[in-house]
């Protein structure tokens, strides 16, 4: 994995959860595009998975392209974290555009195979996401029961940076 293409991933979702959204994906952008530039496929990989992002500023239809190419090469290329993460992103997306039983059968999609490839990268990414799905489809008790288990989940990890999606999430609800 190339260092400036994780160096850039990073930066950018860091100033999209900081309230700089274009500046993080003008770091996503070029990201990506040094990954196509270098032709190294894990990298490429890499960085689809963490710029579908574009998702969170409303760019849905880029971020459905690159979750579609990061499924791909994700299968194509034996990369189930990659796949798994184009799978969250493209629920995302559904979500956002309003189709919610979508969204909730791939993001739960998403969480599985994240579990499978032993990472749990991703489940604050895509939680809140699943919980604000089953809620708009009228499951509320559903989607408690998800931020339940996020909550339960970043006390064990201390994974903290988009903490305030919990309680969001759970006053939505």
């Amino acid at each position: 994995q190339d260092p400036r293409i994780l160096a850039l991933n990073y930066r950018g979702f860091s100033k999209m959860v900081l309230g700089y959204p274009e500046q993080g994906l003008a770091d996503h952008r070029e990201a990506l595009q040094f990954a196509r530039d270098l032709d190294h496929t894990f990298s490429l990989g890499f960085a689809l998975a963490i710029s579908g992002s574009f998702a969170y500023t409303g760019e849905t239809d880029i971020a459905e392209a690159i979750a579609d190419e990061a499924i791909e090469l994700g299968r194509s290329q034996d990369f189930p974290y990659v796949e798994a993460f184009g799978t969250g992103y493209r629920g995302f997306v559904q979500a956002q555009r309003g189709r919610y039983a979508e969204a909730i059968e791939l993001l739960r999609d998403a969480l599985v195979r994240l579990a499978a490839a032993t990472t749990s990268v991703g489940t604050s990414l895509f939680r809140p996401v699943l919980a604000h799905s089953l809620g708009m489809t009228g499951r509320i008790d559903d989607g408690l029961a998800e931020v339940d288990a996020l909550i339960g989940w970043t006390e064990v990890i201390g994974e903290s940076w988009l903490a305030a999606e919990t309680p969001r999430t759970r006053g939505e609800l």
